[in-house]
């Protein structure tokens, strides 16, 4: 594991012959771990990276960002020397906001598109926000998440310093997502796959097929057991899938 690019990714496995390299950006509180054992499941031609943002991980003592356009428009800076490959940016839940203002920040800044885009447990940009949390006392905070997501590992519930650690990070991305203000584009050329859980509350099916306008090109919509979550709980035929995806999207994208 090699942390590059002034601390923003990290990069996960080494395939200089890869066909693909694949970034994966965050959900809400998380850091770079989620996406470590991915480096020996997903197929041996694809590179893989994650982003880490700050606040957590090696960056726990910086201050996390709490807007996303200035965080996607640095993003994209960092991405700008790994794009001589074709490159397919994945995001969950926040990860998928992440990804989809990252691939039209690329395409406006640097013109060009991720080979595919790939997002779980989001709906399409314009979905209904959920009710705003981030304001909250942090037993409140706490217990919103907790009931809305499920998010939260119990080994981090029970131990009062760990989250003193993770709450910062976690307060200042939902705040992100629930100042997100979605601007109409035209939209992206690249094929969009969308993933939602089938027992996901926040993330009804047709938010999953409102990715539809969202491309010029393929939307390829699935559905896994689970619920918002599903990437942990049910990662073996999540990871199946994102496999699938990312065979097609390696022929497609040639030699």
């Amino acid at each position: 594991m090699t942390l590059i690019n002034d601390r923003w990714l990290r990069r996960l496995n080494q395939s200089p012959k890869a066909r693909l390299r694949m970034f994966c950006l965050p959900y809400a509180g998380s850091g770079t771990a989620q996406y470590r054992p991915w480096a020996r499941l997903l197929p041996t031609d694809i590179e893989l990276y994650a982003v880490c943002l700050p606040g957590r991980e090696e960056r726990i003592n910086e201050r996390p960002g709490e807007r996303l356009v200035p965080l996607v428009d640095t993003l994209a800076q960092a991405l700008q020397p790994l794009l001589d490959r074709p490159f397919v940016l994945y995001g969950h839940s926040l990860g998928g906001i992440l990804g989809f203002e990252l691939a039209h920040t690329l395409r406006r800044t640097v013109g060009i598109e991720p080979a595919r885009l790939i997002i779980s447990g989001r709906g399409a940009p314009e979905s209904r926000p959920a009710p705003a949390i981030g304001h909250l006392p942090d037993d409140q905070f706490v217990a919103a998440l907790t009931q809305r997501y499920g998010g939260i590992p119990q080994a981090v519930l029970n131990e009062p310093e760990l989250m003193a650690l993770f709450l910062p990070a976690l307060r200042a991305d939902l705040r992100m997502l629930e100042s997100y203000d979605y601007q109409a584009r035209e939209p992206l050329s690249c094929p969009i796959t969308a993933v939602g859980g089938t027992q996901d509350r926040m993330v009804p099916p047709e938010a999953i097929h409102g990715w539809r306008p969202h491309t010029k090109g393929e939307l390829a919509t699935h559905f896994l057991d689970g619920a918002h979550f599903f990437i942990q709980s049910h990662q073996g035929r999540f990871i199946e899938l994102l496999s699938a995806e990312l065979r097609r999207t390696s022929e497609s994208a040639g030699p």
